[in-house]
């Protein structure tokens, strides 16, 4: 998986810990990654039912 990630973007004026407050917890960014990795798209199904999560 490739290693990409959104950058964020601060104001020069911006503290550190101001900062700190807009950034999610650890165990919300494990969890958008391991749904991330088992998300499939099937195009041959109808496309409501193109996406599913395999095991």
């Amino acid at each position: 998986m490739k290693k990409i990630s959104t950058q964020l973007m601060a104001t020069t004026n911006a503290k550190h810990e101001d900062l700190k407050s807009f950034t999610p917890r650890k165990s919300t960014i494990d969890f958008i990654k391991q749904f991330a990795r088992s998300y499939n798209y099937n195009s041959k199904l109808h496309p409501s039912l193109g996406g599913f999560i395999a095991n």
